[in-house]
């Protein structure tokens, strides 16, 4: 039950990169749009794509957050309380980033609509380069009370979290792009389609660049991690390198709508990598997911309860995907 409760928290995580991702990449291009006439089509257009979706991919970082509290209390309560000062960035990032997306949308003053979507524009970057942090946190094993003398300042101020932290906003703007391209190109927007799958192609380029340079990183200060990572987990980025040149090789062949699917492939397989080299721990070389799991009636019921937040969330989110992208 360990091990299934494990693989749904991380399957959740994958989640809400795929989908999380692509909004938060949407808050990026919204924020580097500038300020003409083209800007204002784009704005619109990312506004229209995210409006009915943007709420829902949040729930996916509430469920992983509730099944580490109950299922993996040791290791919740150090990684919440060591890791607070990027926690602290991405919890404001998202709740003034909801808060100005919805705000700007009803303002009637354009000095309040230019603030709040400086405001919004601003968060779409700040929070998934805090979340890249606590990941590379965890996978180096730079966990406040977990590792002695370590503050929580420090644990961030390191080349790995702060890479994973910039990794994290290149495929957060990657997803992004294909996604409007796609949006671009079923709203019969063919120049801002174009604009976008350049985007597209130059942040693909970036991000590839970004997982190259993080290896030998991971070698120097996360050597545990590393030996997974090249071991176990190599054939799953082999594949995730190959779905980013399927993707390239769309983007430039102009197939928007199967670029897509590849470009969320590419990510799902990437964060699964990410959590099959952590297995067995949690924390590499500091806490494993046994060490840090509650008891067995605990996880008997967190595994039924995975089960049917499967059963209820998954149709609906599929409807809810379904209907608004039928009405574009």
């Amino acid at each position: 039950m360990i091990a299934f409760v494990g693989f749904g928290l991380f399957a959740v995580l994958v989640l809400y990169a795929v989908l999380g991702g692509a909004d938060f990449g949407g808050g990026i291009w919204d924020l580097l749009a500038g300020t003409n006439e083209r800007a204002r089509r784009e704005r619109a257009l990312i506004e229209r794509s995210m409006g009915p979706v943007w709420e829902a991919n949040h729930v996916w970082l509430i469920f992983a957050a509730v099944i580490l509290w109950t299922g993996f209390p040791r290791a919740f309560a150090p990684i919440m309380s060591g890791l607070w000062v990027p926690l602290t960035v991405a919890v404001l990032g998202i709740v003034v980033r909801g808060a100005a997306f919805a705000f700007r949308h009803s303002a009637h003053f354009y000095s309040e609509q230019r603030a709040f979507g400086a405001a919004f524009a601003l968060a779409s970057p700040l929070t998934p380069f805090a979340l890249g942090c606590v990941a590379g946190c965890v996978a180096s094993g730079r966990v406040p009370g977990l590792t002695p003398g370590l503050g929580p300042v420090e644990a961030v101020l390191h080349p790995l979290p702060l890479l994973a932290g910039v990794f994290a906003v290149l495929l957060c703007a990657h997803l992004g792009a294909v996604f409007l391209m796609c949006d671009a190109e079923s709203s019969g927007a063919p120049e801002l389609a174009l604009g976008f799958r350049k985007r597209s192609i130059f942040t693909a380029v970036l991000t590839g660049s970004a997982a190259t340079a993080a290896f030998p990183l991971y070698a120097e200060y996360a050597p545990l991690f590393h030996e997974q990572l090249s071991a176990r987990a190599l054939p799953v980025y082999v594949c995730a390198s190959l779905c980013g040149l399927v993707t390239l090789n769309l983007l430039f062949t102009r197939h928007a709508q199967w670029a897509r699917w590849s470009a969320a492939a590419c990510v799902a397989v990437l964060v699964g990598g990410w959590g099959l080299a952590h297995d067995p721990w949690i924390v590499p070389g500091v806490l494993s997911l046994r060490a840090s799991a509650a008891n067995e009636a605990t996880m008997q019921l967190l595994g039924w309860v995975i089960v049917a937040a499967v059963v209820l969330l998954g149709p609906a989110l599929a409807l809810l995907l379904r209907t608004f992208h039928a009405q574009r």
